[in-house]
Parts: structure tokens; sequence; C-alpha cells
């Protein structure tokens, strides 16, 4: 099916070409010309419609991309005209995702001054600069004005650009909810030189925005025990294999005499220790159980399951920075990465932006209860691994896998919310108390 414009072109073309035979036939030499010259108009515009259909091209930039909760980044909008035919109303319909507040918009448009190869080789460069030659093109301070209708999902904005002209709209966003946004395709609805017809075209769009849970301190969590994790600094230690050796290093003092290799020693006139390949490091895993019932025909707590999510994100944050290889598993499902949120243990950079980012994206739905979840996840987890288990409900049967788990040498911490904490010798547990959110 023809869009809208398309077909009230073509029955305009059509009420032209009839009327012209009649006129043809009653030999009206003026309403001839008449109907010739409009419809000389009516095909120039189409031409110039389909052109400016083509030229006329939108794209989104964030700044940044990510976001923890209850912060702010900026949306710049940016429309260009590639062509060499001005655009006389070119009108951009836009809608924010669910979750994310509109503050503040830019009081007035930017003009773009990268040339317009740059448009189609990196668009995501561009930035906001002046449009005066003077400015030597330095980057202008957005003059935010605050918005009245912050809570409006639907954004558009109507415009005329000169040809090879580009255009930059900012606003200011608050991320009101931690998720994996994705932004709905847009609208571009661009007016010919002539004024007569509108062409319509939707463009999908991939543009996403993670804003990652709210994490806290350790020590500013509410804590029933101040020192929650005193008996697992022994396990800061690393475990060398005596015989993998990779090289040597100078002698320092408290260094075993054991470790000393003599050749090198003798080669470089200097006592040289041996260096050992690395057999295992310390680990911590934490698991989060999303559900906050003991039954899933119970519901959900929404606000329960939300703390929960930021208390994981800060074990996992507090685990990295202690220099631990930190990993994540979950029974709960993230529709929006496709995935099972499960990260194997390990030391990288990235690794706690990668265990944010699915933390982001859990959903309040669980897969399996947290007592045979538990043992499922074991052979995806190293044997000496310390598992933070962040859970909002205790049963007999979650007690009773725990204390299976303990007997078979497993190092455990349990964190509960809005439960009672299990008494199992070996098992670290405490109860932390849930604010109002």
């Amino acid at each position: 099916m023809l869009p809208r414009e398309q077909q009230l072109a073509a029955r305009v073309l059509t009420l032209i070409v009839f009327v012209g035979i009649i006129a043809i036939i009653t030999r009206l030499t003026t309403v001839i010309v008449a109907l010739a010259f409009g419809a000389t108009i009516v095909i120039i515009s189409g031409l110039v419609r389909r052109r400016l259909a083509q030229d006329v091209v939108y794209w989104r930039k964030f700044v940044p991309g990510r976001a923890f909760e209850g912060e702010t980044f900026e949306l710049w909008r940016n429309v260009a005209n590639k062509g060499w035919l001005p655009a006389l109303s070119v009108r951009v319909e836009d809608k924010l995702p669910k979750g994310l507040e509109i503050l503040a918009r830019d009081d007035q448009e930017h003009l773009l001054n990268q040339d317009i190869q740059d448009i189609e080789d990196r668009p995501d460069a561009l930035k906001p600069q002046h449009s005066d030659a003077e400015a030597e093109n330095k980057p202008r301070k957005p003059q935010w004005i605050q918005m009245s209708d912050r809570f409006a999902t639907g954004i558009s904005h109507v415009l005329a650009l000169l040809p090879h002209e580009k255009m930059s709209l900012g606003l200011q966003l608050c991320a009101k909810k931690r998720g994996y946004y994705v932004f709905d395709p847009h609208t571009v609805r661009v007016t010919d030189v002539l004024g007569l017809f509108d062409s319509l075209s939707t463009v999908e769009s991939t543009e996403t925005v993670i804003v990652y849970p709210r994490v806290f301190d350790v020590q500013d969590l509410p804590l029933t025990s101040r020192e929650p994790f005193g008996v697992l600094n022994a396990l800061r230690t690393l475990v060398e294999d005596p015989l993998r050796v990779i090289g040597a290093r100078d002698y320092a003092y408290g260094d075993s005499f054991r470790q000393i290799d003599w050749k090198s020693t003798a080669r470089r006139s200097k006592l040289q220790t041996r260096v050992y390949e690395r057999a295992s490091e310390p680990a911590v895993v934490v698991m989060l159980n999303v559900a906050t019932s003991a039954n899933i025909w119970e519901g959900m707590d929404m606000n329960l399951f939300e703390w929960a999510v930021r208390v994981a994100a800060s074990f996992a944050k507090w685990a990295h920075e202690s220099g631990w290889a930190v990993g994540l598993s979950t029974n709960g499902n993230a529709p929006q990465i496709g995935q099972m949120p499960r990260l194997r243990p390990r030391r990288a950079p990235d690794q706690l932006t990668r265990v944010l980012e699915n933390l982001a994206a859990i959903g309040s739905y669980y897969m399996t209860a947290l007592d045979d979840f538990v043992f499922a996840e074991q052979r995806f987890l190293p044997p000496t691994a310390t598992q933070i288990i962040v859970t909002c409900v205790m049963t007999p049967a979650t007690e009773d896998a725990l204390r299976r788990l303990r007997a078979s040498g497993k190092q455990l911490v349990v964190v509960c919310l809005a439960c009672k904490p299990p008494d199992i010798e070996g098992v670290l547990a405490f109860e932390m108390h849930v604010p109002a959110l």
C-alpha cells in the first residue's frame, strides 16, 4: 500500500488528467494550459519531495551513553540536509522510553560546521558548534531551559534547513530508573520546496541507553554487622604453582631461600627469586535471587526487588575494588540482552562494567527457585570462589541447600533482605534492613 502522501499526489494527478481530457474534448485552451501548468508543478513537487526524503537524515547522540540511576545525561537530536534543495519544513517526531524524564532543553538550535562527509562516515562524532565563522569552531555551552512537562514521552520539533545545513537539538534527561532502554523508531516528515506534499519516513532505531543500578559503599549499607567480611581476608593470598616457573625477580626481604634461583643469581651477580605462575586466585561470585516471595503466585515486591539489585551491584563493586576476580549469577531473566545474566569470575578492567550492564537489564521474573539454582550454578563457578548470596526469601529448602553446600567445602556469605538469616555453622549470614525507596 502506498503512503498517504503518495496516494494524495496520485489522486491529484488523476483528477488533472481527467479534467484535461474533458478540456481537450471541449477545446478549452485556457483550461488546458492551466492544467498543464498544474501537472508540471505536481510532478516537480513529487520529484523534489522524493529527493528531500533521501537527503534529509536524522540521528541521535547520547552524552554519555550510560549513566547510573538518578544521574543526568544529554540527548542531541541531529538533522542534516545533504542535498542542494532547501527543506522548508522538517518535522522530527521522536519518543522517549518510560523511565527517562525530560529536565531541560537547549534554548536554541546549533549549527554543525563539520563537512557533510563526516555525516556519512561517522555521524556520532558531531558536536554542536557556533554558526558564526568568527567563532573558530569552538564548542558552545548549551543554555538549558527547564521543562514544565517533564513526564512527556513524545518529543517533536519543526525546523527549516538550507542546502548542506546541519542542526542539533539538545535535551537534558534524567535516568529515574535502572534499565536497558531501547529507543523506538523515529519519524521524519519533510515538506517539499513548493509546500504541496509531505514525505513521511519511519527509520528503525537500535540506539540503547544503559542505566546502571545505584551502588553504595559496603560500609554505608544498613548492615547488622559492621565488619561482615572480616573472616575473608585470608582468602586474598594468591596460590602459586611451584612447578610452573615463569621468570625471576630481584630478591626482596621476606622471600624464602627455597625460592632463590641460583643460576639467575650467578648470571646477574645479584640474588634472584623465582616467579611462579598463579594456579588460582581469590574470586567472588555475587548470586542474586530475584524472588521476593516463597511462591511465584504471591506476586513481586518491586521496591524490595530493586533494593536487592542495588545491594548485589554494591557488593560487586566492593569485590572489584578490593582486587578480587568478580562474577555474577542470578536466577532472573534479561530479555533485553537475550541471554542469561551469568558472568564467570574474571579480573579485568571492564568486568565491573559488564556486571552492572547485566544487573541493569535483569527482570523480576525468576526461572528456578533458589535452592535448585545454587546447585545448578556450581558447575560454572571456581571451586574456591566465595559465593555472596543476596536473597529476600529464606525457606527451609533453601537453608538445607546452603547447609549441603557448606558441608561440601563451599565458602558462603548470605545477605538476607527482609528475612531472617539462617543459622548454619561456617556460613557467614547477616540481615540487612531495607529502607523505604
